[in-house]
């Protein structure tokens, strides 16, 4: 059954639905990025930071070879993994705001 929600806070409902979106496809991606992160002896995959605000987030790896495992330094990530994550969440949000 449909929520109902008077006209007058509509706008109220959006906004806190759009919060628990952004912050949800933050994570998704840091799990996703976690989960296809190469790993050696770990500190990559470990070293992945979220920062989640009302509308918008990031997700980032600081670590000096970062870059490079981005662009396909290791043999267990192909070139262009992140930006294949990226895309997969893309999806997902989508998904999640037609559910």
């Amino acid at each position: 059954m449909a929520n109902r929600i008077p006209f007058d806070q509509i706008d109220e409902y959006i906004e806190k639905r759009m919060k628990t979106l952004v912050r949800a496809a933050v994570l998704e991606t840091e799990r996703r990025l976690k989960e296809r992160s190469p790993v050696d002896t770990g500190r990559f995959r470990s070293n992945w930071q979220t920062v989640t605000e009302d509308f918008s987030g990031s997700v980032s790896n600081n670590l000096p070879y970062a870059e490079r495992l981005a662009d396909g330094w290791s043999k267990q990530a192909p070139a262009g993994w992140i930006d294949g994550t990226a895309k997969d969440i893309q999806t997902w949000v989508q998904q999640q705001a037609k559910d």
